[in-house]
């Protein structure tokens, strides 16, 4: 990969229609599958700019393995964090579009073919997500993961995550995102467990959502996973809470949360 050199991204990027940043940190068990993911995408007019949050294993190293002029790679001098990382991503990107893609996964070869025609067929929309195969770490298929269907008003997408008191849009990897209407919006790191859920309905107050209607990746879990390492359910309880705070608009959420967490209680 070539080392990223703002200038040289932000020439390419007047030409370029989209921009795909893949934060990671010590990806080296899984980042060669994800980037020859990426490069072999039926949509091609795109560029690829890894992240790495000072890596202490080989990510670099697989990241110098590739050749392909549009990739590129940035490494931080220091650990900042996952959140702090995406919205480094998010600060980077020049491009019509962007797509937050985690190291671990895998993105199916005509998925950013078909979220980019979604996007370019509603103008209106703010992003496109799609379902996803999650698999275990072999990328053993367990089952697949249906989100919100069809076209939607943001408030509507919003309305119904709530409602549920679960993300139905998607993480990251599910989303391509309309730059205009991320603007100066990024992750708010006070959240931990619902984090991209809660960036998402704030870009999706800028305009209107959309799923492709089928799987666009494998989403890998495995035990090193941020939501694995740093979600324990005390964290999950919190996000949960200040999430309905923010977003409901009926007692309905704050009710359903409180059985929840009686459940939990009991067993």
């Amino acid at each position: 990969m070539k080392p990223f050199q703002e200038a040289d991204y932000i020439k390419k990027a007047d030409t370029i229609p989209l921009t795909i940043c893949v934060p990671v940190y010590n990806g080296e068990k899984y980042l060669r599958e994800c980037l020859d993911s990426l490069a072999t995408q039926s949509f091609n007019n795109f560029l690829v700019l890894t992240i790495d949050n000072a890596s202490t294993d080989d990510t670099q190293k697989i990241c110098q393995e590739y050749e392909d002029p549009r990739f590129f790679y940035t490494r931080n001098p220091e650990n900042i964090g996952s959140g702090p990382n995406h919205n480094r991503g998010l600060d980077l990107a020049k491009t019509e579009f962007v797509k937050l893609f985690s190291a671990d996964d895998i993105l199916f070869s005509d998925t950013l073919e078909l979220q980019v025609k979604a996007l370019r067929n509603h103008p209106e929309a703010a992003l496109a997500t799609s379902d996803c195969i999650v698999t275990g770490p072999q990328l053993e298929p367990l089952h697949e993961a249906r989100y919100l269907q069809g076209s939607l008003t943001g408030d509507q997408a919003i309305q119904a995550c709530v409602n549920l008191i679960d993300n139905k849009i998607g993480g990251p990897s599910n989303t391509l995102l309309r730059r205009s209407c991320v603007g100066s919006l990024r992750f708010d790191t006070s959240y931990k467990w619902l984090a991209d859920l809660e960036f998402h309905c704030r870009v999706l107050r800028q305009g209107g959502y959309i799923n492709i209607g089928k799987p666009g990746f494998y989403y890998r879990r495995h035990s090193a996973t941020d939501s694995e390492i740093g979600c324990p359910p005390e964290v999950r309880e919190r996000d949960e809470r200040a999430f309905i705070r923010a977003y409901a608009r009926s007692p309905l959420p704050r009710l359903r949360f409180e059985l929840r967490r009686l459940k939990r209680r009991l067993g």
